[in-house]
């Protein structure tokens, strides 16, 4: 049900999920949903465009499990 957001229903969406403390204030979740099985974040490296430097982006994904988890939570049918 993701894909069908538009941007300003995500940013509504990730508000909610920092409100129930499901995520932290930089969008990671908190181990206990990740040890759960309802996330889990990517980590990824690359060079910076202009100053070479290394950096570290992270992603965080939704499991089938956490779908099924954030339905239920958010009353979604």
């Amino acid at each position: 049900f993701f894909l069908l957001l538009g941007l300003q229903s995500v940013l509504k969406l990730f508000a909610k999920l920092r409100d129930l403390a499901i995520l932290q204030s930089n969008n990671i979740p908190y181990v206990r949903y990740i040890n759960d099985e309802y996330f889990m974040v990517v980590e990824t490296s690359y060079n910076h465009p202009k100053t070479g430097d290394r950096m570290i982006s992270t992603q965080t994904r939704v499991t089938q499990k956490g779908l099924v988890f954030l339905q239920k939570k958010l009353k979604i049918n």
